[in-house]
């Protein structure tokens, strides 16, 4: 599975690969107890089968045992793995805070709650975003992108959607 980690907020798309997904009429995913739907999208480039199910919320930090369902039977089909709950990310500083307008400066992000993820660096509304490169729990570095002159905001994403600053 692929993000294996996620917000206790949920809403983490995973996507899961494997063979004989398309086998069943509808299957699902277990995050521990929480069953969610999930959605067969064909096959990956490895030419194993694709299906997308989301996170839902939990209630605490931890690894949760990950399965897949046979949704006509509730039959696991897959079973074996983890996805761990972190708490949410959190930004809590930036250093550098100024940088050259031809962009280049790497910026060190310390915060909370990262993980390795489809990471994005987000310099103002306008200016751009970058992938951002995961090195801790506590910490994300990001190249900025060129832009003009003055103050942007810093805004991170640990699933390329959902930003914080």
């Amino acid at each position: 599975i692929s993000p294996s980690v996620g917000s206790l907020g949920g809403g983490m798309a995973v996507s899961v690969t494997g063979e004989g997904f398309a086998n069943h009429s509808s299957i699902s995913c277990r995050f521990g107890a929480e069953t969610v739907p999930a959605e067969v999208q064909g096959r990956g480039a490895d030419g194993a089968e694709l299906a997308v199910c989301v996170s839902p919320p939990s209630d605490r930090v931890g690894k949760v045992a990950f399965e897949v369902l046979s949704g006509e039977s509730g039959v696991v089909v897959a079973s074996g793995r983890y996805f761990r709950y972190v708490l949410d990310a959190q930004v809590l500083g930036l250093r550098p805070t100024m940088g050259s307008v031809s962009g280049g400066t790497v910026v060190s992000v310390f915060g909370s709650g990262f993980f390795d993820g489809d990471i994005v660096c987000r310099f103002g509304d306008e200016v751009g975003s970058v992938v951002g490169e995961y090195v801790g729990e506590d910490l994300v570095l990001c190249r900025t992108p060129s832009h003009w002159k003055g103050v942007v905001s810093v805004q991170l994403s640990m699933d390329g959607h959902s930003f914080v600053a």
